[in-house]
């Protein structure tokens, strides 16, 4: 793809380098595919090489979740040297650190489309309150050096406009997607026998899964809580954990699990690559996160017909439909949370109606497809106006007039087009 010259260059900026091997990288390979000079920048990490290897360049530039002063001072100027020497014309950020520091990096070196992409609102329940203010400064501030706000969640995106972290002329619902062919029940469960006699489970014996990066914030704390409770009232169900562990949370959890009596139940997997075949042999999926953006794992447990029990958080709110395919619990509730399980172990017949609706849900929903065309249209209308309209494009630099903050206002009616569409925060949504 190029406007009247070469391939427009556009670079992505994750914190990790696993975000961009399992978020990013079917969206690089189809913006290579649609014409665009595709890169990437992230920290060093595993899974650089195996990007690479794929086709699509990275350069790694040191970047950390946590706020370190001197180190994300340092990180800023190799970014902005980093812009200034390759002339990106796109520069597209993910995650909360590389988000401001690529936005920061991006405004300094005048890159001419600058797009943040929100994967959830990074205050969640629980947070103290000088911590929700703090984080929502630093998105205001990735915010105020974007041209362009995309939400992967309706609900943050409100939220975001509604505490004026973002004005809503920049704000745009992106969605999330996945392969959805990729994850098919039916085509899995030789592997999906396999996996389970090395793991030495039963045959027939009922596992319940928690998917995701091994911390805290995840509910990892509650999934173990609640599988102690579960087993307490059926000794035949097994748990497994399956996602990269995190350094600060893995030996407390561990220990969690041995206090509890768990470790013959309970099997810890680390990453895994070959997702499909492991949710073949889950029953139930749980996700108790205090905070997510508008998370993959539902995508793929309702593309594999597994029901989930998740929390009653927005973007699990977006994606579950209670009691059609799968459950909402309260936040930090292991009982609810064991329950919810036990409720979906206890009627086979339900829990399969459930796996049948999800997957039908995600051949309907949650395709990837339509996200990436957001994304290449968003980056067509950009630069279409920084060659000419950038101070007098309606879609680009204009804020609505008082009272068309609504689902009907003129970016919102855009999403009948297939291209892109308004978050649209109504009067009612900015009342307190």
């Amino acid at each position: 793809m190029s406007l009247n010259g070469p391939p427009i260059r556009v670079v992505h900026v994750t914190t990790a380098d696993m975000a961009v091997r399992f978020l990013l990288r079917d969206q690089l390979r189809y913006l290579q595919n649609a014409g665009y000079e595709v890169s990437a920048i992230c920290s060093e990490g595993p899974w650089v090489e195996e990007i690479r290897a794929g086709g699509i360049p990275v350069r790694v530039i040191a970047m950390c979740r946590a706020i370190t002063p001197f180190a994300d001072l340092v990180a800023l100027v190799r970014l902005y040297r980093c812009f200034r020497r390759e002339h990106f014309e796109v520069v597209h950020t993910h995650t909360a650190k590389a988000n401001l520091l690529g936005q920061l990096a991006a405004r300094l070196a005048d890159v001419p489309a600058r797009i943040f992409t929100l994967h959830g609102y990074h205050a969640h329940i629980g947070m103290p309150g000088w911590q929700r203010r703090l984080y929502a400064l630093l998105d205001q501030a990735s915010c105020r050096c974007a041209h362009w706000v995309f939400s992967q969640g309706r609900e943050d995106a409100i939220t975001a406009v509604r505490e004026n972290i973002c004005p809503e002329w920049k704000m745009h619902y992106l969605g999330n997607g996945i392969d959805v062919k990729w994850f098919q029940r039916g085509k899995r469960q030789i592997g999906a026998a396999s996996l389970r006699s090395r793991l030495g489970f039963p045959p027939g014996a009922p596992i319940v899964a928690i998917v995701g990066r091994v911390t805290f914030k995840k509910g990892y704390g509650e999934f173990i809580d609640a599988a102690a409770i579960i087993r307490s009232q059926r000794q035949d169900v097994r748990f497994l954990a399956i996602g990269p562990d995190d350094d600060q949370s893995e030996s407390s959890l561990h220990a969690q699990v041995k206090r509890l009596g768990l470790e013959n139940c309970f099997r810890w997997l680390g990453m895994q690559t070959n997702m499909p075949e492991w949710y073949a042999l889950m029953s139930v999926i749980a996700l108790p996160s205090y905070r997510e953006g508008l998370p993959r794992v539902i995508m793929e447990a309702a593309a594999s017909s597994v029901p989930m029990v998740a929390s009653d958080i927005p973007a699990c709110r977006e994606l579950i439909e209670p009691g059609r395919t799968g459950l909402l619990v309260p936040v930090k509730n292991s009982r609810a949370l064991a329950e919810a399980i036990l409720q979906i172990l206890r009627d086979p017949d339900w829990a399969r109606e459930m796996g049948v609706r999800a997957r039908l849900k995600a051949e309907r929903e949650f395709d990837q497809l339509p996200v990436f065309e957001r994304v290449r249209d968003a980056y067509n209308e950009l630069l279409g106006a920084s060659q000419g309209a950038r101070h007098t494009s309606p879609a680009f630099s204009r804020p609505l007039p008082p009272g068309e903050g609504s689902e009907q206002s003129e970016l919102g009616t855009r999403a009948g087009e297939g291209r892109f569409s308004s978050v649209g925060v109504s009067r009612s949504d900015k009342a307190d």
